[in-house]
C-alpha cells in the first residue's frame, strides 16, 4: 500500500496529462484509507495484543502531527518553488520510507 501511495504521488509530478491524474486518483482512492487499518493490524503483530492500544495511540499522535504540518509544508514548497512537484516528491519519499520501515519491522519480527 505504501508503494502504491508513492507511485500515485510520483504520477502527478512534471505532467499535466489527464490520464496520469486519473490513474493517480484511482490508485490513491483504492489505497489511502487502507493504510490506517494495515498499520493498526501491524501494531498487534509487532507489540502484541496487550500493548497494541498504546502503540496505536503513539502512531495516531504522529499521524496527527503529519496531518497538521503536511499541508503547511506542501504550501511552503509550492510558494518557494512555484510548483507542487516538490511536495509530491516529498510525499512519495515519505510513503516509500514508511513502507520500507514497516516491511523491515515485520520481516525482523518473524
Amino acid at each position: 500500500m505504501f508503494a502504491l501511495q508513492a507511485i500515485s504521488n510520483v504520477l502527478l509530478v512534471g505532467t499535466s496529462a489527464e490520464i496520469y491524474m486519473w490513474v493517480s486518483a484511482v490508485i490513491f482512492g483504492l489505497t489511502a484509507w487502507s493504510i490506517p487499518g494495515i498499520v493498526a493490524a501491524c501494531c498487534g503483530d509487532i507489540v502484541g495484543s496487550r500493548n497494541s492500544p498504546a502503540a496505536l495511540g503513539v502512531l495516531t499522535f504522529f499521524f496527527g502531527i503529519g496531518t497538521v504540518f503536511g499541508p503547511a509544508i506542501a504550501g511552503y514548497i509550492k510558494e518557494v518553488s512555484l510548483s507542487f512537484n516538490g511536495a509530491f516528491y516529498l510525499a512519495a519519499i515519505v510513503s516509500a520510507v514508511g513502507g520500507v520501515s514497516l516491511w523491515k519491522t515485520i520481516v525482523k519480527g518473524r
